[in-house]
């Protein structure tokens, strides 16, 4: 939530305590007179020593009292002038400011506005490794203002755009597509976001085993395996030894999997792997065996099946737990939900972003 504005204190009205003073005096030594008029016989004077001794007390507390009102104002206001900045001092910058700042560009990164001059206007972009929040209510125009512009005004540069809803795929498409762009859109449900948009959406699927190939480095393989697999079955922030254990059991399973698909020649798919997992204990234990004495992938392949072979030969309950994990995290991904043909039928590599030919994903989910 923003911080609350500091407000500037108000002046409060208070007479200075100088002038309650000087009437706190004049009161005493009237009081003092007429005292001494009733010392002499008058007996009204008496009574009005008191009225004005009375007064002077008065006054002398409206002094002191206005004295308390000055110095809590005081204080408000050295308040005010030191805390103010603790909230910043933030400004509108000039064309000094951000010429200075090199976000003058060629059209390349995010576009933040226009800088209008009587002679000539300027756009502005940031294109930088820092990020940046745009922050506005609904029907604010974020969408048109930011997005849209960013989108169209950066030729040559592969961007990724997480567009929920696919508005952003809806208006910019075409667009992008005359200007030389290949748009893919990357979603587990089309017909929902073609619906939505009332365009045609396809989807390109995710093939989240791109990275893994049959001569790559074996001393890459287990570390790519690993990435691939706690992608997949993530497990939660905080947990103990023995569910750490049992997901680390059931990645492991999962990576022997890929990586028997693999090496039999198969493209490595979720769907596959869930397959495999649904062929129960036995099926499993019997590829363990097939895999002792193979030299595929360096060794890696013989060494997962070794050590889940000892694991489920030795402690089947602890096996059991980490199978189990892995059946929940692979159960969305059967051959007929949308998630398993949208991770098993993918005509996309993630990989191609880092080629300067390919110009433009853009994802819809």
């Amino acid at each position: 939530m923003p911080a609350a504005p500091i407000a500037r204190p108000q002046h409060q009205p208070f007479r200075p305590p100088a002038i309650s003073i000087l009437y706190s005096g004049f009161w005493s030594f009237a009081s003092y007179q007429l005292y001494l008029l009733g010392q002499s016989g008058w007996e009204w004077g008496t009574l009005a020593a008191f009225v004005a001794g009375a007064m002077a007390i008065g006054q002398f507390i409206q002094a002191a009292n206005d004295r308390f009102k000055v110095g809590g104002h005081r204080r408000k206001v050295k308040r005010f002038r030191a805390g103010k900045m603790k909230h910043g001092n933030s400004r509108f910058g000039t064309i000094k400011d951000i010429a200075a700042a090199k976000i003058l560009s060629n059209k390349q990164g995010i576009f933040l506005g226009t800088i209008r001059r009587k002679r000539a206007h300027r756009d502005v972009f940031y294109d930088d490794e820092g990020s940046i929040s745009i922050i506005a209510p609904p029907g604010e125009s974020k969408t048109m203002s930011i997005v849209v512009p960013t989108l169209l005004a950066n030729p040559g540069q592969n961007l990724i755009v997480n567009d929920p809803a696919g508005e952003v795929y809806s208006i910019c498409n075409l667009a992008l597509q005359k200007a030389g762009y290949e748009v893919c859109v990357l979603t587990p449900y089309p017909n929902e976001v073609s619906t939505l948009i009332g365009q045609k959406v396809t989807d390109m699927g995710v093939d989240v085993f791109s990275s893994l190939k049959p001569d790559m480095d074996p001393g890459r393989i287990r570390g790519q395996i690993e990435n691939i697999m706690r992608w997949v079955m993530p497990g939660k922030v905080s947990m103990d030894e023995k569910s750490e254990f049992f997901y680390r059991s059931a990645r492991m399973l999962g990576g022997f999997f890929a990586l028997k698909e693999l090496s039999e020649g198969r493209k490595p798919t979720l769907p596959a792997i869930r397959s495999h997992l649904m062929e129960g204990p036995a099926f499993i234990h019997d590829a363990f065996n097939d895999a002792e004495g193979s030299t595929a992938f360096g060794g890696v392949y013989e060494e997962l099946a070794k050590s889940l072979g000892g694991v489920l030969t030795a402690a089947p309950q602890q096996f059991a737990g980490g199978f189990g994990i892995a059946e929940q995290c692979l159960d969305p991904y059967d051959h007929f939900s949308s998630m398993g043909q949208h991770t098993s039928g993918s005509i996309f590599d993630p990989s191609s972003l880092k080629q300067t030919t390919q110009l433009l994903p853009a994802r819809s989910r």
